[in-house]
């Protein structure tokens, strides 16, 4: 792994400077996609930063972030998940009685009572809401690592301000 500031190759240098300008279009597209309500744009602006993530760290490995950091990014990440896990009736009454009682009058005409349930009300908005999430954890990383790679911030504060 390269130290602190230095560059492996001149293809890494190339890589950084591709993602680092990758970034912030992105930032601004994201902006032109009305703030991220518009889920086709903004997909295709996670898009753009699974990609640039992935080519990044493939060529210049995983940024080197304290464990702590690893472990509030991965605790940020496994909240919304945990969210769709559907766990037993009495666990939920007990995690979320508001979650229960919603599910149990909904399923009251039917003669049913509620069995495995997630605590997400909304499944398909938590996974959304977690997807837009994990983008977000990109760009750090990304952001990260290219100015841990390149000692500057180059392009992407002046982005960032502009946006």
């Amino acid at each position: 792994m390269a130290g602190h500031g230095e560059i492996r190759t001149p293809e890494d240098s190339g890589t950084l400077r591709t993602a680092e300008v990758g970034l912030a279009l992105v930032g601004v597209g994201s902006v032109l996609a009305f703030g991220g309500v518009q889920n086709l744009t903004f997909s295709l602006m996670q898009l753009a930063v699974a990609v640039l993530a992935v080519l990044v760290f493939w060529r210049t490995g995983w940024p080197a972030l304290p464990r702590a950091t690893w472990v509030v990014l991965g605790t940020v990440l496994a909240i919304p998940l945990l969210q769709l896990v559907p766990l037993p009736g009495w666990l939920v009454s007990l995690l979320s009685p508001t979650r229960m009682a919603l599910e149990e009058r909904l399923l009251a005409p039917f003669h049913l009572t509620p069995g495995a349930a997630p605590l997400s009300i909304n499944p398909h908005a938590t996974w959304t809401g977690f997807l837009k999430l994990a983008c977000y954890v990109l760009v750090f990383l990304l952001g990260y690592q290219i100015h841990r790679q390149r000692g500057r911030p180059g392009l992407l504060v002046p982005a960032l301000m502009a946006i």
